[in-house]
């Protein structure tokens, strides 16, 4: 199985043996000849209603909530590099 990777600028697979995205002009260079494939995980946190959770509880409140949030977010990312993980925000 042969893959074919995309232009790294526009995102057009490139026609076969060319110097040159057909899509945008941009060069096609060997980085652009082979696709690599990683697995990842993604880790995403959303806060549900924090303005009604901010109305309920008050301001001073909803930052302790944050900040133990964040504080458990943070023990994630040390985790996650711990055992040889890297994490982009």
């Amino acid at each position: 199985m042969t893959a074919i990777a995309a232009c790294r600028t526009c995102g057009t697979e490139p026609l076969e043996n060319a110097r040159f995205c057909h899509g945008c002009g941009a060069p096609v260079t060997q980085r652009n000849a082979h696709a690599e494939y990683k697995q990842v995980t993604v880790l995403f946190a959303d806060v549900v209603h924090s303005m009604d959770i901010a109305a309920t509880v008050g301001p001073e409140r909803l930052r302790e909530i944050m900040t133990e949030l964040v504080e458990r977010s943070a023990a994630v990312v040390q985790a996650v590099r711990r055992h040889g993980g890297q994490v982009h925000r």
